[in-house]
């Protein structure tokens, strides 16, 4: 008797855990068609399909179409800007040093299973939806540029910057490391003479450091 009462506090244990990871299954399967097919284009049929389960089983986890996008992005990127946040709070080596893991990182980042093909996404959506657009711009993009303008602090409390607008340069350098992820999943595939990835990441933040700091880059 007591064996059994074991395997089914067991079993009631692996429901209980299937229930805890359906919103997580929800939202993957959403970020999946959300970037192969665009967000106007993906069904919620569609979704739940892709997630295993039934159509009506999304509205109890989701309000609608909108939340779940909301929530795809919530989940996609803003952990990793919190990451990115704490390399800085923790880090102790030069600015360009600083720039130059921030830069490979962002890559290596936003190219990573959870979010590659987003930035595009919101790009293209952007005219479409205003709202996601601006919640986009409100949870991602100013958090994003806040970053950058904390490693121009960092320079400057190294006395390592140069005389320069940091709020406007925070957001020129965010357009560089945002266009370098629109141009790797739109025109990249169709250059005639491609360079690599790193070539690129290297060159970008040569030309930032180049810009921003006092030391040039080696």
């Amino acid at each position: 008797m007591e064996e059994k009462q074991v395997n089914l506090n067991s079993e009631g244990n692996r429901w209980q855990r299937r229930k805890e990871q359906r919103p997580s299954e929800i939202i993957q399967a959403a970020r999946v068609l959300f970037v192969s097919q665009g967000f106007a284009a993906t069904k919620v049929a569609d979704i739940a399909k892709l997630a295993g389960i039934q159509p009506g089983t999304l509205y109890v986890y989701f309000e609608n179409k909108e939340s779940l996008f909301k929530a795809v992005i919530e989940e996609s990127i803003k952990p990793l800007l919190h990451y990115a946040d704490n390399i800085i709070d923790n880090f102790t080596d030069s600015p360009q040093e600083l720039i130059r893991t921030l830069v490979q990182r962002w890559w290596d980042l936003l190219e990573s299973d959870t979010c590659r093909g987003i930035p595009k996404l919101l790009t293209s959506e952007s005219q479409n939806f205003p709202e996601l657009t601006a919640f986009y711009t409100r949870e991602c993009i100013d958090p994003a540029r806040n970053m950058i303008y904390r490693i121009l602090e960092y320079a400057l409390n190294k006395n390592e910057i140069r005389l320069l607008n940091m709020e406007m340069a925070s957001r020129i350098i965010f357009l560089i490391l945002h266009q370098l992820l629109l141009h790797a999943h739109s025109f990249a595939e169709h250059e005639p003479h491609p360079v690599s990835t790193k070539a690129m990441l290297n060159a970008a933040a040569d030309f930032i450091i180049r810009s921003v700091l006092k030391t040039e880059a080696n």
